[in-house]
């Protein structure tokens, strides 16, 4: 019997370099900044929030009702009636199966949202109960 030798391959065999260690780089470089100099990130880091809210809120909304404009020409024009795949196949699923999935991917989408926006709002206002001045 004869065994042969099969070739293991490394997590990291398909990870880019180019891309992967400068942006390693620049977040080690953004928090090290942020731990040695906390006053000043605070400030930088409200100065960011507050460009983005109030300066630029306008490009946020119209580029979700953009995005949400375009759904909607997709679904009721031309293209609302391709079928994906062959002419005889049927659907995997039913309509309510689809919307219930498109619901769940809205709900995980706000999860990763608020994952992410609590930590950052709580370091620059603070919580209700314990203000960072």
């Amino acid at each position: 019997m004869k065994i042969e030798k099969t070739e293991v391959k490394s997590s990291m065999s398909n990870l880019n370099g180019k891309v992967f260690f400068p942006s390693i780089l620049i977040t080690f470089l953004i928090l090290g900044f942020a731990v040695v100099v906390p006053e000043k990130s605070k400030s930088l880091a409200t100065a960011g929030m507050k460009w983005v809210t109030y300066d630029m809120g306008w490009l946020v909304q119209i580029g979700g009702f953009g995005c949400f404009g375009f759904l909607l020409w997709l679904a009721f024009g031309k293209y609302g009636h391709v079928k994906l795949g062959d002419k005889d196949d049927k659907s995997e699923f039913s309509n309510s199966t689809y919307t219930f999935m498109m619901f769940t991917a809205g709900v995980g989408v706000s999860h990763r949202r608020t994952s992410v926006l609590s930590p950052s709002t709580t370091y620059v206002c603070g919580t209700r109960f314990y203000r960072i001045y």
